[in-house]
């Protein structure tokens, strides 16, 4: 009971800072203003959370 608890209350945190993450990234992003042609925004987004995670940016396509 204990660990589903926890495992909850992590789940609850990592979903509110991945909310958090994510009007931090949209506020950026408007100020770029970067071409759509040239990169999506869902992508670049998807990208950083990769990147977080450890991922080599030059190995994510």
């Amino acid at each position: 009971m204990e660990f589903n608890k926890s495992r909850n209350d992590l789940i609850a945190s990592l979903k509110l800072e991945l909310n958090e993450l994510q009007e931090i990234f949209d506020e950026a992003w408007s100020e770029v203003k970067i071409p759509s042609y040239t990169v999506t925004k869902a992508d670049t987004f998807k990208k950083l959370i990769l990147a977080f995670n450890g991922e080599d940016l030059n190995e994510i396509h």
